[in-house]
């Protein structure tokens, strides 16, 4: 999983809908789609609950939508000095 990947379902988790989250990425639809499919693989459990209307998270995406890239160059809070 890369940042890239990362950002795209943050995307998609925020809108609940790959097209719009497509269209804010600057990607086609397949693109995206199949980015958070690897992810899904790679992680080994689902982010979406998908059918022919609608996306939504499952408790798993729910809890990974938690993670936000952050941008280049931020450190996190435990390595910022006290």
């Amino acid at each position: 999983m890369d940042m890239k990947s990362l950002n795209y379902f943050v995307h998609a988790a925020e809108t609940l809908n790959f097209t719009k989250a497509a269209k804010e990425c600057y990607i086609s639809q397949t693109a995206i789609s199949l980015s958070i499919a690897k992810m899904e693989e790679e992680l080994g459990f689902m982010l979406f609950d998908r059918n022919n209307r609608s996306i939504r998270l499952t408790p798993a995406g729910r809890c990974t939508a938690t993670i936000r890239p952050s941008s280049p160059g931020a450190t996190s809070p435990a390595a910022r000095p006290a």
